[in-house]
C-alpha cells in the first residue's frame, strides 16, 4: 500500500448506530467507498462515550498498510463550508443542531447551558446540592410537597 493512502479524507456516507461505525465515500479516487470503519471514541470498557459524525460530515480515516479494506473513522474536521461554532481559544463546548449548547469560557471558569427542550435531572439515592446563590426568573413549581 502506498504511504499516502494510509491516511484519506472522505465523506461519511452512511452512520451504523449499533456498531458506532460510519462508511466513507472518498471523492479523489472516484467516490470509492470504504467498508464499515469504527469510529474512534475516548474510551469504550467501563466508561463508555458514544458519538457518531453525521451523513455528508467530512471526517479523516486511518489505514492499516494492507489496503483501504481495514480502518478507522479518527474523526470530524471543519472545512470553509462549516465552520466552527467559536472563533476563541478560550472555549470548550458541545453545539446542536437546534442551537442548543453546553459552553465553558476556560478564561473566566463560566459555563453556559442552552437548551430547546426540558432538563431533567435524576439523581438516584441522592439530591440535587446547589452550593451558592441561586436566582430565578420564572417561575418555580413543586410536586410531592404536603
Amino acid at each position: 500500500m502506498v504511504v499516502t493512502n494510509l491516511l484519506r479524507a472522505g465523506i461519511v456516507s452512511a452512520v451504523i448506530p449499533e456498531r458506532c461505525a460510519v462508511v466513507v465515500a472518498f471523492s479523489d479516487k472516484d467516490n470509492l467507498v470504504s467498508r464499515e470503519l469504527p469510529v474512534l471514541v475516548p474510551k469504550t470498557l467501563q466508561t463508555k462515550y458514544f458519538r457518531l459524525p453525521d451523513v455528508n460530515e467530512s471526517v479523516l480515516c486511518g489505514f492499516l498498510g494492507n489496503g483501504i479494506e481495514t480502518g478507522f473513522c479518527l474523526g470530524a474536521f471543519y472545512t470553509s463550508v462549516d465552520t466552527p461554532p467559536a472563533e476563541t481559544t478560550n472555549c470548550q463546548g458541545v453545539w446542536f443542531d437546534d442551537g442548543s449548547f453546553c459552553m465553558r469560557d476556560t478564561a473566566t471558569g463560566k459555563m453556559t447551558v442552552l437548551n430547546k427542550g426540558d432538563i431533567v435531572l435524576h439523581p438516584e439515592g441522592g439530591a440535587v446540592v446547589i452550593e451558592g446563590d441561586l436566582r430565578v426568573t420564572g417561575q418555580i413549581y413543586g410536586d410531592g410537597y404536603e
